[in-house]
């Protein structure tokens, strides 16, 4: 494990809750101070992720705000890089800013965490959020020996005959293409999109694994809001730091201009103009500037085109 790496992560994920809370707006006629401490809980298992962001005050008055989207990356790096070998992978994470600038990150390898209980995240139980299936595939995925495995952690029972009782496997062709469905056909064949389609369709392979897959495809779906907004998160994430964070203002233009002349949607499309060609999107600095304007757009689309792949891969799995 490469210890300047994981400091590097840690502190770019410190960065983007800093800037986070720092533009976030108050709610109207609050008497809350000036931030002074924000606390962000991050769990992943299985592929799948939950979190909490809050705010304290100087007087203590706490709120929570929306976790940004773009932490995920860096904490989905952080986990995978840390585990090891019989130990496993931490479960959930605190991860504290101050208006000072510092930072910290506590790991927690024992506790279940709760995804349904802000108050109180390490207070999971049996038939919360995540599931005990989840929790099962995490460990096949991250191992851990005996001895290093929680007490409270499900684990698969023997059948009455002997052998181990294993989950069930998604059937999908996940190394066919997908091709765009009816709902965004439209989108991907506008100039630049069908790229964009084709890192979804990878990074989704690359996220929604057999396992997770097949959790999907056999849950009903008002059922697994949570674990389908995960999913759809976790590639987002992926695709928007490999195509987008990249360009520059010409770039995103570029991208976003043949997508505003297409939509039914009223769009200004003297906004392109207005963004500096030089700027970069992974420096966006002032909210509803108008390349912030632009990637508020692009995000939506990416959105789409990502929960329409996912639609087409739970279609073929049997």
């Amino acid at each position: 494990m490469d210890v300047s790496a994981v400091e590097a992560k840690e502190g770019e994920a410190a960065l983007v809750v800093f800037r986070a809370v720092s533009r976030a707006p108050r709610p109207s006629r609050s008497t809350r101070g000036e931030w002074v401490r924000a606390r962000l809980f991050w769990s992943e298992i299985a592929g799948n992720r939950s979190s909490f962001l809050e705010i304290w005050d100087a007087d203590g008055e706490r709120w929570g705000i929306f976790s940004p989207r773009e932490v995920d990356a860096p904490l989905r790096w952080l986990r995978a890089e840390t585990a090891t070998p019989g130990e496993g992978a931490w479960l959930s994470l605190f991860l504290t800013v101050t208006r000072d600038g510092r930072h910290s990150v506590e790991y927690d390898y024992d506790h279940r965490p709760s995804w349904t209980n802000s108050d109180d995240p390490l207070a999971g139980h049996p038939g919360d959020s995540p599931a005990d299936e989840s929790l099962i595939v995490d460990l096949r995925r991250y191992p851990r020996r005996p001895e290093a495995l929680p007490a409270w952690y499900p684990v698969e029972r023997p059948a009455p005959d002997g052998p181990r009782v294993a989950a069930p496997r998604a059937r999908a062709d996940r190394s066919a293409p997908i091709a765009p469905p009816a709902s965004v056909a439209a989108v991907v064949a506008l100039p630049g999109w069908d790229v964009v389609w084709q890192a979804v369709v990878a990074h989704l392979d690359d996220v929604a694994t057999p396992e997770v897959l097949g959790q999907l495809a056999s849950t009903p779906a008002g059922d697994r809001v949570q674990e389908t907004d995960d999913v759809v998160d976790a590639v987002w994430d992926a695709v928007w730091q490999e195509l987008v964070l990249p360009l520059d203002g010409r770039g995103a233009v570029a991208l976003w201009e043949p997508w505003a002349r297409a939509t039914d949607l009223d769009r200004d499309l003297e906004l392109g103009s207005e963004v500096p060609p030089e700027a970069r999107a992974a420096d966006v600095g002032e909210p509803n500037a108008p390349l912030d304007l632009v990637l508020q757009d692009l995000g939506d689309v990416v959105d789409e085109l990502v929960e329409s792949a996912l639609d087409a891969r739970l279609d073929g799995v049997g």
